[in-house]
């Protein structure tokens, strides 16, 4: 997949979509938000174990994000046409 999209896409097109800051932003966002909620209230334990099974996901997703980044810089390295 990765060299697929640095085939199709310039370096320079797919760097300027910033995608990975997008959703790395978007992931912290999410955390930040369900932890107020989390704090914000006086819910019941099953809320509480709901926004922290929600926390948990999204940061395993941040890590499957992180690991898709290396991978995509690893290969467009590897990829790269001598110029």
């Amino acid at each position: 997949m990765c060299v697929f999209v640095s085939s199709t896409l310039q370096d320079d097109l797919f760097d300027s979509l910033h995608w990975f800051e997008s959703v790395n932003e978007y992931l912290e966002r999410k955390v930040a938000d369900t932890t107020a909620a989390m704090k914000k209230r006086n819910s019941p334990e099953e809320d509480v174990q709901h926004h922290q099974l929600s926390i948990k996901r999204y940061r395993s997703i941040q890590l499957e994000y992180e690991l898709l980044f290396y991978s995509f810089s690893g290969a467009r390295i590897f990829f790269r046409e001598s110029r």
